[in-house]
């Protein structure tokens, strides 16, 4: 099979890759961080390609040696209850010679009256396919299914083993699913297909979500006291954040990713709890960096000294910072080695299209490059978090023309490494 006979087969049998997009859309993996509706996706997963003659296997982390006892385990994740999925297509060598890999969870849905949509539904309508999970990440997981389908009906023999990793636990701060399917298969290249708008990462920042606590001392009767402290709060985070912001702006590995604000983003605020602790505030936070956890450890410690010095002449102190998702480790690979080179190519081939370096915000390619490959990067179409239908927004969804583009690009690039 050529490069340009697959292309073809590929742009024939398109609806057939966007039904199977829908598909996945259809079925509700939700992640809401301490637990995860993953079981029913890794099974239809399992499924269609155990129906491929594939070798597959379906398991729960835990079930991986050794990964319970790694330093970047993060308990309180109900992995028992969560799922991932190794399928293989056996090559002329016993090797595995490429993974690609898919996250299988989606964030939450939020309020559904929010949507215009049902978030569930899969539909295509004007050239877009609609869905929790369009962009983030299940267009990655749909594209590899299908090129297997491909590969299995054509009798495609890749000279090293093909391996498909579908992984849960990848939202939220999990990653344990990524850590499972690298430790489970480990290979030479690696291609995760979580990103955005064509953009390839090599370099994964370190960070983790926090929270921070503070109160007002004494008996409260309303929340307006730490709804005067939370400015001051926000200031002292916000000056943290500029320094991360500085940091990455002046890290080359991160390309056009760097600066505007990247080194952090807000993700909840908390003042009372429905009437009830109305003298405690809670800010939860999201932050980036390439430095240490034992440098960052140092700056979340001189943030709350900051706060404490603002909040005492109104009454108040700051309790403390927590981390609330594991710490992510700043990792990159070579952005001008083979692989990319051989992607760029194949993007450039296939359609023209010059793919752009960047760096990812807390991927999972951190623990793919320390558990996987250091051979390994990232490549995804999804929507920005700021783009209106992007990933983790309402209305989420993918263009198909940049769908099929995509699948064609992974599928020349496949092929021509493992021909």
């Amino acid at each position: 099979m050529t490069e340009q006979e697959l292309l073809n087969i590929i742009e024939d049998r398109k609806q057939e890759l966007f039904g199977l997009l829908s598909s996945l859309i259809k079925i509700d993996s939700q992640n809401f961080s301490s637990y995860g509706n993953e079981i029913e996706v890794a099974d239809f997963i399992g499924d269609y390609c155990r129906s491929l003659g594939l070798e597959t296997k379906v398991y729960s982390p835990l079930d991986v040696p050794g990964l319970r006892e790694s330093d970047d385990y993060f308990p309180g994740r109900t992995l028992e209850t969560r799922r991932c999925v190794t399928s293989v297509l056996k090559g002329k060598e016993d090797r595995n010679g490429l993974m690609l890999m898919a996250h299988l969870d989606t964030v939450a849905v939020g309020d559904p009256a929010n949507w215009r949509k049902d978030p569930f539904c899969g539909e295509i309508e004007n050239g877009k396919i609609y869905g929790r999970g369009a962009c983030d990440d299940k267009y990655g997981l749909a594209t590899i299914m299908f090129l297997l389908k491909i590969f299995k009906e054509k009798g495609f023999v890749p000279r090293a083993n093909l391996v498909f990793g579908a992984y849960g636990d990848e939202e939220e701060g999990g990653s344990h699913g990524a850590m499972a399917c690298c430790m489970t298969s480990p290979s030479e290249r690696i291609v995760n297909l979580d990103g955005s708008r064509f953009n390839y990462w090599t370099a994964a920042s370190g960070g983790g979500d926090i929270e921070v606590d503070f109160h007002e001392e004494g008996n409260i009767s309303s929340a307006s006291g730490v709804a005067r402290m939370l400015p001051y709060v926000l200031d002292c985070i916000d000056e943290f954040g500029r320094d991360r912001d500085a940091e990455l702006a002046a890290n080359p590995k991160f390309g056009d990713a760097s600066g505007g604000g990247y080194g952090l983003m807000y993700l909840d605020i908390h003042l009372g709890n429905n009437g009830m602790d109305l003298e405690r505030g809670r800010v939860k936070f999201e932050y980036f960096t390439d430095r240490t956890r034992e440098e960052m450890d140092k700056a979340l410690d001189k943030t709350v000294e900051r706060i404490n010095e603002k909040l005492r002449p109104l009454g108040g102190v700051c309790d403390s910072w927590k981390r609330v998702t594991r710490h992510f480790h700043y990792k990159y690979s070579d952005p001008d080695g083979d692989s990319v080179r051989e992607m760029k190519a194949a993007a450039s081939r296939v359609s023209g299209r010059e793919l752009i370096p960047s760096g990812s915000a807390l991927s999972d390619l951190s623990v793919i490059l320390k558990y996987g490959s250091p051979d390994s990067f990232g490549l995804g179409i999804g929507g920005g978090f700021s783009d209106e239908g992007g990933s983790h927004q309402n209305n989420e969804a993918l263009s198909c023309d940049e769908f099929l583009e995509f699948a064609k690009i992974i599928a020349a690039y496949t092929l021509n490494y493992l021909k």
